[in-house]
């Protein structure tokens, strides 16, 4: 009747190809690091194909000279009861080519213990 449509609130699936379309990169892990679901542009950043970074571990793929400090982030977050935080750290891509990157790690709960991470990594390039 020429009313206005009332907007509606976006569903799973909007948020899901939201999470598929952006360019920045974002990925699922789980708690011991293991990517669950990543993004076109997570996978660009690393160099894997979606269906080789699922069972990558962030935490693995982390350079040598980064590894105990990121180590240490993953576990205070999990331990502490804070939600996010942000580092740099040099992550190995799959053809062994190291990016500096600023990882902001977000802690996900689910029924009030701590169930997986979002993360969001930022090339400095």
């Amino acid at each position: 009747m020429g009313g206005k449509r009332q907007p509606t609130q976006p569903a799973s699936h909007d948020f899901k190809n939201s999470f598929d379309v952006t360019r920045q990169p974002l990925c699922f892990c789980g708690l011991d690091g293991t990517v669950w679901e990543s993004n076109s542009a997570f996978c660009n950043l690393l160099g894997y194909s979606k269906q080789e970074i699922q069972g990558v571990s962030l935490l693995h793929s982390t350079a040598a000279c980064d590894s105990d400090a990121s180590n240490q982030h993953w576990q205070r977050l999990i331990t502490s009861g804070m939600c996010n935080c942000a580092f740099y750290c040099h992550l190995v891509r799959k053809d062994q080519q190291q990016l500096l990157v600023n990882m902001d790690l977000n802690l996900i709960h689910k029924r009030n213990q701590p169930f997986c991470f979002l993360v969001a990594t930022n090339p400095t390039q």
